[in-house]
This record gives C-alpha cells, structure tokens and sequence, in this order.
C-alpha cells in the first residue's frame, strides 16, 4: 500500500498497488477517485494511513471504531 496527499504522488498512488489518498490531500489529486484500488479515505494525516490499513486488511479494525 502507498499513501500520498498531493499531486507528486500521483504516479504511486495508481500504480500496480494498494493506493491510498489521505482525508487532508490536495484537489489535484480528486482525478483519481472511482479508480480501481484508489481509496479516499475520510480521516487525515495517520489516521487517514491507518484507515487504509484496515480497509485493505493489512491490521485489524479496532475495537469501538
């Protein structure tokens, strides 16, 4: 999985992967949403990682979340 929040990850983040846009990302980056395994997260920063983490089942959901 990768993460990025800005145009300069763009390229990673649809690449033969996991990718992940963090709640915080900048607008140039809202093309990619709909694409196949291109997650927005709602939450920002860490928690928009950790988000991502889950969803994609690579830890556990916690408890209460």
């Amino acid at each position: 999985m990768v993460a990025g929040d800005s145009g300069n990850d763009e390229d990673m983040i649809k690449g033969n992967n996991y990718g992940l846009v963090v709640g915080n990302h900048s607008e140039e980056l809202e093309k990619l949403r709909g694409q196949k395994r291109v997650l927005f997260s709602q939450k920002s920063y860490a928690s928009g990682i950790i988000d991502g983490l889950v969803h994609y089942g690579f830890i556990p959901p916690h408890e209460g979340s």
